[in-house]
């Protein structure tokens, strides 16, 4: 099962987020090396701005959810 990983604005603006992130993405690496697929993507780096960790409820989530969308169609896990 393919894993993607979203995180959004602003991670580096709060002490606690930049550790969190370095765990998850340490994780996702071990999955990785594992034989997983895994796709981590940086909000902000896509053009979308402006994401709080509840990014399904932050006004421009339907931006987020084309990512998703886009993500799951691309996999074939969306048809």
């Amino acid at each position: 099962m393919p894993i993607l990983a979203l995180f959004g604005a602003h991670i580096d603006r709060n002490a606690r987020w930049p550790p969190i992130r370095a765990n998850v993405v340490k994780f996702l690496e071990a999955v990785r090396a594992a034989g997983g697929r895994v796709e981590i993507r940086d909000l902000p780096k896509a053009g979308i701005r402006g994401n709080s960790h509840l990014m399904m409820m932050d006004k421009n989530s339907l931006e987020v959810a084309d990512v998703i969308q886009t993500w799951l169609e691309r996999e074939g896990l969306w048809r």
